[in-house]
């Protein structure tokens, strides 16, 4: 097996050399930016996670620094993620005994996501790409997001936990709601609606690193933690030791299918941010790469004392929407979270919870993609059917593989099950999806508009998601062919 040049192994190779210094301002205030949207949202799904706050910030400096080295998009920002956090929550925490063992097998899980990204690089396994159902991640999108704000809920309103299925915490909630906190509960809503208003009138500013601050400031005068506000408590200053974590063989067993769980989610949710951002600013994405990428990141983050980490599609969004031009993004980013670690942990300490509940739900609402939903109910109520069932699996048994694994696999029966028919509404223009270019094909006639330019995604795209089976069959038939 032939190994890429040092160029395509490294892009910071490339891009280093033809970096100009015209755009080093505009990097430098996307860093400042996008670092300050990082600490907040690290620290959330850190807890999120029912991990230490700064686990949070760990990962986040593992994530940016690996990726200056080997990441492909200029806009891209890895880190942690909410839909990552719960399942690792939920799945990890099934098999952790005690809060020092789930740190433990936090660590391991996180190295073998690591590893298993490794080895579907050197297999070179980013077609795999081609055959993720986009109709069930948009349903499983949308369970993580609802179950996540169940989980937060309680803390938002000064709430004893709660636990059990989505309905059974929704119910909770609203049997309490006489015990509701009322400091807790302004401080928590007051969060959300101001978070939601920096994103509605000043998308551009870093909104939940400014409500932070606010939120720490009033605890700070006001002396509220005294009244029933909890905080969040000391939080230690410096910078992670690499360290290996170790457990059992057997438990490294029981470990393996939460990882490859985990591992297809971070890869899918960032070549989904790759791509949108590559087709965007006209560049090439690689899918292979981006396997590289996820391996490096995830392994520098369990040596880190993080966890598993992934593509974030709103803080990437934020650094496109204040101009970043190129991957030095990251090394800004990175400073920035040194000096909170090493200087201003301290003052994190007043950080009220119900705060960082906000913040995490404020932040999955954008895993909810109603246009989304609604175009697949248009579109074809069969595929509608898909997201509607995974939405009801992951909302409800958010403790089920099936939510984790299930979402995320490849989906060769749905290629090949789907039937033809005329489309129910032949006004909809079927989407255009993105997804890694298939070459070496030739044309076929059996499915229109299809060049040896275009995916399997993009080949049944360009027809009606219907038309699923013919492209499938035209393809199998051009590859069958092309490689005798």
């Amino acid at each position: 097996m032939r190994l890429p040049d040092i160029g395509t192994l490294l892009p910071i190779v490339e891009w280093l050399r033809e970096y100009e210094p015209g755009w080093l301002r505009a990097d430098l205030v996307a860093g400042l930016t996008v670092g300050a949207a990082v600490v907040p949202e690290g620290m959330a799904y850190a807890a999120l996670a029912g991990l230490p706050l700064e686990t949070g910030l760990y990962a986040s400096l593992a994530a940016v620094t690996a990726y200056l080295v080997v990441g492909t998009s200029k806009q891209v920002i890895v880190g942690p993620t909410s839909a990552l956090a719960v399942l690792l929550a939920t799945q990890v925490g099934a098999v952790a005994t005690g809060g020092a063992a789930y740190v433990t097998l936090v660590g391991v899980t996180t190295l073998l996501v690591g590893a298993i990204a490794f080895v579907a690089w050197l297999f070179r396994l980013g077609f795999v790409m081609n055959f993720i159902s986009e109709s069930v991640l948009t349903g499983f999108s949308a369970g993580a997001a609802l179950f996540i704000i169940s989980t937060q809920l309680p803390t938002l309103l000064g709430l004893d936990s709660a636990s059990g299925q989505f309905y059974e915490r929704i119910w909770f909630v609203l049997n309490s709601l006489a015990a509701i906190q009322p400091l807790t509960a302004a401080v928590g809503v007051g969060t959300v609606l101001l978070l939601l208003a920096g994103e509605r009138y000043a998308p551009r500013l870093p909104s939940a690193l400014i409500v932070v601050a606010l939120a720490i400031a009033l605890v700070t005068v006001t002396g509220i933690e005294e009244q029933g506000v909890t905080v969040v408590g000391a939080v230690p200053s410096g910078l992670p030791v690499l360290a290996v974590p170790t457990t059992t063989l057997s438990t490294v067993v029981q470990l393996l299918p939460v990882a490859l769980a985990l591992f297809i989610l971070s890869y899918v949710e960032g070549m989904a941010a790759v791509e949108t951002f590559a087709q965007r600013h006209k560049y090439r994405a690689d899918p292979d790469q981006e396997l590289l990428a996820t391996g490096l990141t995830n392994t520098l983050s369990g040596l880190a004392q993080g966890f598993v980490v992934g593509g974030s599609m709103s803080r990437s969004a934020l650094n496109d929407a204040v101009g970043g031009r190129t991957q030095a993004i990251n090394a800004i980013v990175a400073v920035v979270l040194i000096v909170v670690l090493v200087f201003l942990t301290g003052l994190l300490s007043a950080l009220p919870e119900a705060t960082l509940a906000g913040v995490v739900i404020v932040a999955v609402t954008k895993l909810v993609d109603v246009a989304e939903l609604r175009r697949l109910w248009r579109v074809d109520r069969g595929s509608f059917s898909q997201p509607q069932w995974r939405l009801r699996v992951c909302s409800s048994w958010a403790s089920s593989m099936a939510c984790s694994s299930g979402s995320s696999s490849l989906h060769w029966s749905y290629w090949a099950e789907r039937r033809i028919h005329t489309p129910q509404n032949s006004d909809e223009t079927p989407r255009e999806a993105s997804s890694p270019t298939l070459t070496g094909i030739p044309p076929t006639s059996e499915c229109p508009g299809y060049s040896s330019t275009v995916s399997t995604r993009s080949c049944s795209s360009q027809t009606h998601p219907r038309y699923d089976t013919i492209c499938w069959s035209a393809l199998t038939s051009a590859t069958s062919k092309s490689g005798s």
